[in-house]
């Protein structure tokens, strides 16, 4: 049974608190080459950086130098940067495929628009189609569509971001395969 909407964005928010980390300095991140990164998994390099700091009161020169973050601070950018995320999200795939996925399918979508930014998620191209195409047979009780959705779980492990992100891209996929969440801090193994 799918979840009330605002219990599953609570949800999003907490498994992409915990698969991106905190930390209140910045760090570089996992991408090849790496980001400088601070709070919860917001780059350093994104082109809204200096006006996002300056919103949440911070200098940006002085955060990419090392100085660190509030905790008041890390949670508001964290809160700026998840925002668009949904909606992302959805208009990355044909009209009324991200809706119609389980909440746990939904959630993968997410985890990637936030780790990859839109404009990655976007470089996934064929992946992309596929999971429309999955999307499209499962609208139409396709019995083929499960066996789409375990091909578009194989394809992200076959990405160079599945080599970068370690076990939360493991649990992503294990989630798109299977339809169903899996421990947030596992290696997607329980997922079934």
């Amino acid at each position: 049974m799918p979840m009330e909407f605002q219990d599953w964005e609570a949800e999003v928010e907490r498994r992409i608190a915990i698969n991106e980390g905190r930390r209140n300095k910045v760090y570089m991140d996992s991408a090849s080459p790496p980001n400088p990164t601070v709070g919860i998994g917001f780059n350093l390099n994104r082109s809204d950086a200096p006006q996002a700091l300056a919103s949440i009161g911070a200098d940006y020169n002085a955060v990419k130098g090392g100085t660190p973050l509030t905790d008041d601070q890390v949670n508001k950018l964290f809160s700026y940067s998840l925002a668009p995320v949904l909606d992302e999200a959805r208009a990355s795939l044909q009209p009324l495929h991200f809706d119609s996925m389980s909440d746990a399918r939904r959630f993968v979508l997410c985890d990637l628009v936030f780790n990859l930014g839109d404009a990655g998620w976007h470089g996934f191209v064929n992946t992309r189609a596929l999971l429309d195409q999955a999307c499209h047979a499962q609208r139409a009780s396709d019995p083929n569509a499960h066996s789409l959705f375990v091909q578009v779980a194989a394809a992200l492990a076959d990405s160079a971001w599945y080599n970068q992100v370690g076990d939360r891209a493991k649990r992503d996929c294990a989630m798109m395969r299977t339809s169903n969440w899996c421990d947030p801090n596992g290696d997607g193994s329980d997922a079934t």
